[in-house]
């Protein structure tokens, strides 16, 4: 794993406290965190993104 951040939230509909967690994973490593991830939460959600896209967008294309 690359990195990780922790940052607390709020559930919309019923006010109960929770944290939301952002972690950055290699291609390879990708399954491997998602087993773990898993085994912590069977109904945690995941979103994927390709971090050259999030970084074109911060930085700009060149």
């Amino acid at each position: 794993m690359q990195g990780k951040t922790a940052v607390p939230t709020t559930e919309k509909y019923t006010g109960e406290g929770r944290e939301t967690f952002f972690c950055v994973f290699s291609k390879k490593e990708v399954h491997f965190g998602k087993r773990i991830i898993m085994n912590i939460d069977r109904n945690a959600l995941f979103r994927l993104t390709d971090i050259r896209v999030v970084l074109r967008n911060v930085v700009g294309d060149k």
